[in-house]
């Protein structure tokens, strides 16, 4: 077997192994956009670029021995061909994924940041005033020794963590308070922090 029917034959299954991946790799994975991404780049790596390079050796040699290089040219266009399409079609899946997957978490990062919000308002109805900053979230879900607490507020196996694991964060001054997570980015004050106030 020469090299470009090679070629040729590595850029057919690296396009049966992408397909089958879109079919079995989120069953197996389960929603893991990230790890899928990363497969697909190495099945073009490891299967796509060996094609390439096989086709532009027979090509070369082809051309020294005075031979047509038509044959392997068709299998460096298919090499070619293959690895844009694989890698532009894995991008954009990639992306689409990335902003579904932030939109699911912020839609749980929202329920929890309003949640905790009511929960501030209602302790402030009881008690008059907000918990300071240093007590935080705590008098949300058990006693810290004032006599108006008649919680808890919020269930007490409730974590103050938003859905990217990163602590959402309390500030209060005066008579106001807000309560707000860092968002996908994981840094605050950007433009897609979640806040309540």
């Amino acid at each position: 077997m020469n090299k470009v029917s090679v070629s040729i034959i590595l850029s057919c299954i690296c396009i049966f192994v992408y397909l089958a991946s879109l079919i079995f790799l989120p069953n197996l994975l389960g929603f893991v956009p990230d790890t899928v991404f990363l497969f697909k780049l190495i099945l073009c790596i490891f299967i796509l670029l060996p094609a390439i390079v096989f086709s532009i050796i027979s090509r070369k040699q082809l051309a020294e021995n005075g031979k047509s290089t038509k044959s392997a040219t068709v299998a460096l266009i298919i090499g070619l061909t293959t690895t844009l399409l694989v890698s532009g079609v894995t991008y954009g899946e990639y992306i689409n994924n990335r902003k579904l997957r932030n939109s699911v978490l912020g839609a749980s990062t929202k329920s929890l940041i309003k949640n905790t919000c009511v929960a501030m308002e209602m302790l402030k109805l009881k008690c008059g005033k907000y918990p300071s900053e240093s007590e935080g979230f705590l008098p949300l879900i058990q006693s810290t020794n004032h006599s108006c607490w008649s919680g808890p507020y919020m269930p007490v196996d409730t974590e103050f963590i938003d859905a990217w694991e990163n602590p959402i964060k309390y500030t209060h001054k005066k008579s106001t308070m807000v309560v707000s997570s860092s968002g996908p980015d994981g840094e605050f004050n950007t433009n897609d922090d979640i806040t309540c106030n």
